[in-house]
């Protein structure tokens, strides 16, 4: 079902995501990505074959272009922090979600599944769309540093915010990725 125009030419302006019905969403992965701080350059890490995508809710989960999107943790997760370098490498081969998804859900809170709210250890849940990567340099600091882009539902309300990959990353930073 997913259309392979994309939404900017069908509406005369750049336009995210339009409405298909109340459980799903057609999101444009070629608008530009909202971009974490200033002078940033993304690398696309994950490209999708139709630039479309269909986001829909579903009693189960959440599902993009038919596929259910799972939170995932990387390997070395699991024992505690991690270096966000290993973490990129140990889910370097997974479908990675695009951030323009993260922001059309964000609009449409709704469309989000309740178990994205889960805390874990009493502590609120990170949910990261690796599929784009931002690289920048911090001021003072001539090194480009990485940034990856993220929701978190803190205080009753969903928050967008970024992490440096070059962090430690615990238990708490959940990948968002397709199944499959």
């Amino acid at each position: 079902m997913t259309n392979t125009t994309n939404l900017s030419e069908r509406s005369n302006k750049p336009r995210l995501w339009v409405p298909v019905d109340e459980a799903s969403i057609l999101v444009d992965l070629e608008v530009p990505a909202r971009h974490p701080c200033a002078d940033v350059q993304p690398q696309i890490l994950v490209r999708e074959p139709n630039p479309v995508v269909v986001v829909e809710l579903r009693d189960d989960g959440n599902y993009v272009n038919g596929r259910k999107v799972e939170l995932r943790l990387a390997p070395c997760q699991t024992g505690g922090d991690a270096d966000g370098s290993l973490i990129h490498r140990q889910l370097w081969d997974v479908h990675a979600l695009h951030p323009n998804i993260l922001d059309a859900l964000f609009e449409n809170q709704q469309l989000i599944h309740e178990s994205w709210k889960m805390p874990v250890e009493d502590k609120a849940r990170f949910v990261c769309f690796r599929g784009v990567q931002f690289q920048s340099t911090l001021p003072g600091n001539a090194r480009w540093t990485w940034y990856i882009r993220l929701l978190c539902w803190e205080q009753g309300r969903w928050v967008r915010s970024y992490r440096t990959r070059n962090s430690l990353w615990n238990s708490r930073y959940f990948a968002a990725v397709l199944s499959g």
